[in-house]
C-alpha cells in the first residue's frame, strides 16, 4: 500500500482535543463551608493579622530602643550652623514615627480603609522628606564638622594695632592682653594646624604650617598709626580662607570693642550692602567666628584731638589761631594744656651721639580745660611773631591718664612772606577794588598782610617772569598774541593759580573762543547777556567749595541783591573738568573753576573793577561802588587764596598715609635727609618736581634738610587720627545686627575661649534628646507589652 502523504497520518493525533473538552466541561462537586464555621476562621485570620501587628510594633520599638541607645553612646554632634537643619531632620522623623504608630493603630483597630492608607501616605512623604534632609546634611557637611576635637585648624589671628590699643588696665596695655591670650590659643591649637597673624595695618598675612613662627609674628607686632578699621581688614581676613589646607578654618578677632576699631572715623560703616557682602563671605568659606574683647568695659581717658589750625601757612608778622579739642571718655577733670613751639624757623636738624639735636622748645601759652564726655573742651591759642622759617610745635596735655599717645598733638607752621599776586590790568580799567580788596594799604605797614600786589598793564604782562607769583589776576583782559596765551597755560600747568575776570574788553569774542583759550578757561566763551533793571545778581547754593566756606554759615544774611548785575558773558558749551561755583538769578555761570594739570584757572564772567561812571559805557554791575561790599571783599579774596593754594603745602597729615611736599617752583633741593620721630634718617629723592614721605605711621614732627647752595629746611608733622585714640565703647547688640544671630562668638577670658572651641569643634550633641527619645520607646514599649500579654493572660 502506497500513501502520498505520510506526514498527514499524525493528524490522528488531533483527537486529543475533544478528549481535553470532555473532561474539562465534566461538572465538578461545590464545597460549601458551613456559616458558622466562615465566621470562626474569619475572626481567627483577624486575630492573627492584630498578634503579628502587635509583635511586629514591639520587636519593631525593642530595635528601635537599641539603636537609639548605642547612637546616643556614641554621642553624635553637629555644629551650631548645622543644629537647624538637624533639628528639622529630628521633627519631620518624630512626625513620620507618630504617623507610621497611627497607621499602625489603624490596622490593629480595624479601621476604616481610608483613615488606614491615609495615614501610611503621609508616614511615607514624613519618611521620605526626612531622608531626603538626612541625605542633604551628610552630602554638605566634611567630615572633621562632627565631633573630631583634635582635627587640625587653619586659623586667622586678625588683631587691632590702633594706638589706643596700648590703654593701660591693671597694669598691662590691651594689646599685650591680646599677645598672652593669642599666644595661648596658638600653643593649643591641634597638631597640623596652620596660622595666619594679621594686624589691622593692612598686612597681607600667610599661613604658616609652624606654630613657633605665628607666635614670632604676634609677639613683634606693635601699634602703628597706619592701623586701619576691622571693618576694612575682615574682609581681607575673610578672603585669606581661600589658601586654607583645612576643611576646618577659625577667625579670632582680637579688638577693644570700640566703635573706633569697628567704624573708624566713618559713623555708617557697616551699610546694607557691606553686611551682606561680609555674611555672604563667612558662609561660603565656612568660618567660625570668635571675638575677643580685651577692652577695659569702663574706660577713663582725657586726651587731645587733631590740632585745627586755620592754615598751615602764615605770612610773616600774621597771626593764626589754633583750636585743639579736648575730649573725654568716663568722668572728665580739669586738666592743662600747654602749647610749645621752636624758638627759631631756620634750625638744621642734624644727628649728634645718635640723637637728633635740635634747639629745645619753648613754651607759648598754656590753658586750663574742663572737658566733658558731652560736649567736651577747646584749648585755644594764637600764634603770631614769627620770621619767616619751618616751625614744629607740640600742644601738651599734663597729667597721667591710661593711654599716652592722644596727650601730644604735633604741628608745623610755615612763616612765609605775602603771597606774591601779579594784577594785570587794561589802561582803561582801574585795579584799585582787586589790590586793596588782597593788600590795603592802611595795613601794609603793619605787616601780616596774605598778598603783596604787583600791578602792572596789559602790555607789560609779556615782560614778566611769571613763575615769580603765586597767582595772576587778569582784570577785564582785551586779547592777548596767542603766544602769551601759551605762557599763561604753561604756568598754570606748572602749578600757577589764573583768575580771568571778563568784562567789556573781550572783544571780539572769536579772540577768546580759540581752542587754546577755550582749554584755559574751561569752556568756549558765548554771547552777551543784558539785563535792564535790578533784579538779577549772584545766587550761590553751594557753600561746600573752599571757595564758598566763609559763607556757609551767613549764606543767608549775604546781601548780594545788594549789588545787581547788569551784563555779563556765558560759556557753551562748558568743559567737562569745569566746575561752576557760583550761578546768577538767570541760571548762568558767575564764577567758574577749572583744573589744568597742576594749576587752576577761576573765572569770572563780569568785572570786579568797574567803576560807577566808566568812560563812554555803561557799569556792567554795582560790585565796586555799592554799599556794604564786604560780600565782594571776602569773595575776591578767598578766590585768590584759592588759588595760590596749589602752591600751599599741607604740612599737618594724618599717620599712615604718604605726605608728599611740592617743589616751590625749583628753588628746592635733588633729594632730602628725613628725620623721622624716633628713628634712623634717610635719604628721600625729589621726583616730579616733589619729595613723598611715604611712611608716616608714626605721630611727631618729620624734619628734611636738603642743599641748594645753602641748607633748605623743610618739614610736616604727623598725628594719630581721633578714631584711633578714641575709648567710647561699642553696642554689642552691633555684632549681631552684622554678623547675625549665632554667627559669632563674642568672648574676654580664655576659658570662655577654650568652652567655645571644644563647643563649636565638638559641635552640638545630640545625647540629651536621644536620651528622652530611648526613655519615651522604653516607655511605649513596656505600656504596649503589658497591656498584650494581660489581654493574651486574660484570654487565657
Amino acid at each position: 500500500m502506497a500513501i502520498v502523504h505520510l506526514s498527514l497520518l499524525a493528524g490522528v493525533l488531533l483527537i486529543g482535543i475533544p478528549i481535553a473538552v470532555h473532561l474539562a466541561m465534566r461538572p465538578q462537586p461545590v464545597r460549601h463551608l458551613f456559616p458558622a464555621l466562615q465566621f470562626v476562621r474569619e475572626r481567627q485570620q483577624t486575630s492573627q493579622r492584630r498578634l503579628q501587628l502587635k509583635r511586629f510594633l514591639l520587636l519593631l520599638l525593642r530595635c528601635l530602643a537599641i539603636v537609639v541607645a548605642a547612637i546616643a553612646l556614641a554621642r553624635p554632634a553637629v555644629t551650631q550652623q548645622q543644629w537647624s537643619v538637624w533639628g528639622a531632620i529630628g521633627a519631620a522623623g518624630l512626625l513620620a514615627a507618630i504617623s507610621a504608630l497611627a497607621a499602625a493603630t489603624a490596622f490593629i483597630q480595624g479601621r476604616g480603609g481610608g483613615i488606614r492608607w491615609s495615614l501610611t501616605g503621609i508616614a511615607g512623604i514624613l519618611l521620605a522628606l526626612t531622608m531626603s534632609l538626612f541625605t542633604l546634611a551628610m552630602r554638605g557637611e566634611t567630615p572633621t564638622l562632627l565631633g573630631d576635637q583634635e582635627a587640625p585648624v587653619s586659623a586667622i589671628l586678625l588683631i587691632d594695632t590702633a594706638p589706643r590699643m596700648d590703654y593701660q588696665f591693671r597694669n598691662r596695655s590691651r594689646l599685650e592682653d591680646v599677645q598672652k591670650i593669642a599666644s595661648h590659643l596658638i600653643e593649643q591649637f591641634p597638631k597640623g594646624s596652620e596660622v595666619a597673624v594679621l594686624d589691622t595695618e593692612g598686612s597681607e598675612g600667610v599661613f604658616t604650617p609652624d606654630r613657633s613662627s605665628a607666635d614670632t609674628i604676634l609677639q613683634k607686632l606693635t601699634v602703628s598709626g597706619g592701623s586701619r578699621p576691622l571693618f576694612e581688614q575682615l574682609n581681607h581676613a575673610v578672603k585669606l580662607t581661600a589658601a586654607a589646607k583645612h576643611p576646618r578654618r577659625e577667625l579670632y578677632v582680637f579688638t577693644d570693642m570700640t566703635a573706633a576699631a569697628w567704624n573708624g572715623n566713618r559713623e555708617n560703616a557697616w551699610n546694607a550692602g557691606s553686611i551682606d557682602r561680609l555674611r555672604k563671605s563667612l558662609n561660603d568659606s565656612e568660618l567660625v567666628l570668635y571675638v575677643i574683647d580685651v577692652g577695659a568695659l569702663s574706660p577713663q581717658n582725657v586726651g587731645l584731638a587733631l590740632p585745627r589750625l586755620e592754615q598751615d601757612s602764615v605770612v610773616r608778622g600774621g597771626e593764626i589761631l589754633l583750636d585743639v579739642p579736648v575730649h573725654a571718655v568716663g568722668n572728665g577733670v580739669t586738666r592743662t594744656v600747654e602749647f610749645w613751639m621752636e624758638p627759631a624757623g631756620d634750625a638744621v636738624p642734624q644727628m649728634e651721639d645718635g640723637h637728633l639735636a635740635v634747639s629745645s622748645m619753648i613754651k607759648r601759652g598754656s590753658v586750663s580745660v574742663s572737658p566733658t564726655p558731652e560736649s567736651g573742651g577747646i584749648a585755644r591759642f594764637v600764634i603770631g611773631g614769627l620770621d619767616e622759617g619751618i616751625y614744629h610745635g607740640e600742644v601738651r596735655l599734663l597729667g597721667n591718664d591710661s593711654l599716652e599717645h592722644d596727650n601730644v598733638r604735633f604741628l608745623t607752621i610755615h612763616v612765609r612772606e605775602a603771597w606774591p599776586i601779579l594784577v594785570v590790568a587794561p589802561n582803561n580799567v582801574s585795579p584799585t577794588f582787586v589790590a586793596q580788596s588782597l593788600s590795603p594799604s592802611v595795613l601794609q605797614d603793619e605787616g601780616g598782610l596774605r598778598f603783596d600786589c604787583t600791578l602792572i598793564g596789559s602790555r607789560d604782562l609779556a615782560n614778566q617772569q611769571l613763575a615769580d607769583y603765586a597767582a595772576i589776576c587778569l582784570l577785564d583782559p582785551t586779547p592777548f598774541p596767542e603766544q602769551q596765551w601759551e605762557q599763561l597755560r604753561d604756568y598754570v600747568e606748572n602749578g600757577g593759580g589764573l583768575a580771568v575776570m571778563l568784562g567789556h574788553n573781550a572783544h571780539p569774542p572769536r579772540a577768546f573762543r580759540t581752542p587754546l583759550v577755550s582749554e584755559l578757561l574751561g569752556g568756549t566763551l558765548a554771547r552777551q547777556w543784558r539785563n535792564t533793571d535790578r533784579s538779577l545778581f549772584l545766587t550761590p547754593h553751594d557753600f561746600n567749595h573752599p571757595v564758598m566756606l566763609p559763607f556757609r554759615d551767613i549764606r543767608t544774611s549775604t546781601p548780594w541783591d545788594r549789588f545787581p548785575v547788569f551784563r555779563h558773558w556765558s560759556f557753551d558749551p562748558l568743559a567737562d573738568m569745569a566746575e561752576v561755583l557760583i550761578r546768577f538769578g538767570n541760571g548762568k555761570e558767575a564764577v567758574v573753576e577749572n583744573k589744568l594739570a597742576a594749576g587752576r584757572v577761576v573765572t569770572v564772567t563780569t568785572p570786579l573793577s568797574d567803576s560807577a561812571r566808566p568812560i563812554g559805557r555803561n557799569p556792567w554791575n554795582e560790585f565796586t561802588f555799592g554799599e556794604d561790599g564786604w560780600p565782594q571783599f571776602i569773595l575776591i579774596n578767598e578766590i585768590v587764596h584759592y588759588l595760590v593754594s596749589t602752591t600751599n603745602q599741607t604740612l599737618n597729615v594724618p599717620t599712615g598715609p604718604p605726605a608728599t611736599l611740592h617743589d616751590d617752583r625749583g628753588i628746592g633741593a635733588d633729594r632730602y635727609q628725613l628725620f623721622p620721630p624716633g628713628q634712623t634718617p634717610y635719604q628721600l629723592i625729589v621726583q616730579d618736581n616733589q619729595v613723598t614721605v611715604r611712611d608716616t605711621r608714626h605721630a611727631g614732627n618729620y624734619r628734611l634738610r636738603g642743599r641748594r647752595g645753602v641748607d633748605v629746611i623743610r618739614g610736616i608733622s604727623a598725628n594719630y587720627e581721633l578714631y584711633q585714640t578714641e575709648l567710647t565703647r561699642w553696642d554689642v547688640k552691633k555684632l549681631t545686627e552684622i554678623f547675625g544671630e549665632g554667627r559669632y562668638e563674642l568672648l574676654r577670658e580664655t576659658q570662655d575661649i577654650e568652652r567655645a572651641q571644644g563647643h563649636n569643634r565638638v559641635g552640638r550633641e545630640f545625647y540629651p534628646i536621644l536620651m528622652i527619645m530611648l526613655a519615651v520607646i522604653v516607655g511605649l514599649e513596656q505600656l504596649l507589652a503589658n497591656r498584650f500579654y494581660t489581654s493574651r493572660s486574660a484570654k487565657e
